[in-house]
């Protein structure tokens, strides 16, 4: 994944970031192989980025990341509420219980992040009452 930031005011020029996002078994989003690159006419930038750079990146390794761990433990019982709360739930009764989520795969495009994650577990789905009608005769 690659993101740029134009920068103006103390710093002035692009910072280009790159890295793969990762789940981790703990629960954290993070960044694997994160790198950034300073692109600026300016000296006093470029002498800054050069100083200082192997420390910022090692910093910013350390702070971007999202625990998703408490997300991940509830995903069942948000789908079953999800799902409860639609039009489908007028119909349907769903149980999920996920012992296991892994990611799988992702897809990266320009303007999306798409991420498919592996899921264990049990589900059930029960049809409610009376939502098979007889048909009546007229």
């Amino acid at each position: 994944m690659k993101v740029s930031v134009d920068a103006t005011g103390d710093l002035n020029g692009t910072i280009i970031m790159t890295g793969r996002p990762v789940l981790t078994k703990t629960g954290k989003l993070t960044l694997d192989r994160f790198s950034f690159e300073v692109v600026s006419e300016d000296k006093m930038t470029s002498a800054a980025d050069w100083i200082t750079h192997s420390f910022i990146e090692a910093f910013i390794v350390n702070k971007i990341f999202i625990d998703a761990s408490d997300f991940l433990t509830k995903v069942d019982h948000l789908a079953n509420e999800g799902i409860a709360k639609s039009n489908v739930g007028d119909k349907l009764s769903t149980s999920f219980d996920f012992s296991e989520i892994t990611s799988y795969g992702q897809n990266i495009q320009q303007d999306t992040l798409q991420w498919i994650f592996y899921v264990e577990g049990s589900g059930d789905l029960l049809l409610k009452k009376d939502i098979i009608q007889k048909k009546r005769a007229d």
